[in-house]
C-alpha cells in the first residue's frame, strides 16, 4: 500500500524531469535522444505561452515576386497558414511547426535588434535636420541589415518557394522582395465583433529588391 502511495509522487517527478531535459537548450546528451523527443512533444506538448500575458500584435512575413522590370507582382503571406496548419493538425504537424519556428524565430530575434539598430544608424548615418521618415527609408536599405543570418533564413525561404513553383515561374518573377509587418490582436472582449473595423497593418522592415534564384 505504502508502494502505492509513492507511485503518484515518481510520475510526478519523472513527468518534470524529462520536460526539464527537453526544454534545455541543445546539447550533446539531448542530441543522443532526439528520436524519443518527438514523442515527448506529439504526447506531452505544452503551450507555454498560455502563461504569458496576451499579445498585442500578430507577425506577417509577405514574399513578393517580381518581373525583370517590376511591373508584375506577385504577393503572399506565409505565417498565418504555417499557423493555422499547427492548430489543425496539432499532433502530425512537424513539417509546419519546424518551419513556423525557423521563421518566427528569424523575425522576432531581427526585429528585436532594431530599435537600437535604427538608434545607432540615426546618429552614424543621418543629419541633424533630416526627417524621421526619410532616415527611415535610408535604414530600411542598408545593406548591412540585409546580410544579417536571420534575413539570409528569410531570404532562403523565399527562393524555396519561388523554386517550388518550378524554373518557369523564376524565369517570369526573377526578383523577391521580403516585407515584415504587424497586424494588431483584437481584445479578447472584441475578437467576434463584426462592426469593429479591421486594424491596418504596421510595416516594421522591408528588403530591397533581391534574386529569387
Amino acid at each position: 500500500m505504502q508502494h502505492l502511495k509513492t507511485l503518484p509522487f515518481l510520475f510526478f517527478a519523472l513527468y518534470w524531469s524529462v520536460t526539464v531535459f527537453f526544454n534545455m537548450p541543445d546539447n550533446y546528451l539531448k542530441i543522443q535522444f532526439a528520436g524519443t523527443e518527438r514523442f515527448f512533444t506529439t504526447f506531452l506538448y505544452q503551450r507555454w505561452s498560455f502563461f504569458a500575458p496576451p499579445p498585442t500584435a500578430s507577425s506577417r512575413l509577405y514574399y513578393d515576386f517580381a518581373s525583370a522590370d517590376t511591373t508584375e507582382v506577385l504577393s503572399t503571406e506565409v505565417l498565418q497558414p504555417l499557423q493555422e496548419q499547427r492548430r489543425r493538425e496539432f499532433i502530425l504537424n512537424d513539417h509546419a511547426s519546424h518551419r513556423d519556428d525557423i521563421l518566427s524565430g528569424s523575425i522576432n530575434s531581427f526585429t528585436d535588434r532594431l530599435v537600437d539598430q535604427f538608434a545607432y544608424f540615426k546618429f552614424d548615418q543621418c543629419t541633424s535636420g533630416e526627417a524621421d521618415p526619410e532616415c527611415h527609408r535610408k535604414f530600411m536599405l542598408d545593406q548591412e541589415l540585409h546580410e544579417t543570418e536571420q534575413i539570409q533564413a528569410l531570404v532562403n525561404y523565399g527562393k524555396m518557394i519561388a523554386q517550388a513553383r518550378g524554373d518557369s515561374f523564376t524565369e517570369q518573377y526573377p526578383l523577391l522582395r521580403i516585407t515584415i509587418s504587424e497586424a494588431p490582436v483584437p481584445k479578447f472582449a472584441d475578437r467576434n465583433r463584426t462592426d469593429l473595423p479591421a486594424p491596418a497593418e504596421k510595416i516594421v522592415w522591408y528588403t530591397n529588391w533581391l534574386s529569387a534564384k
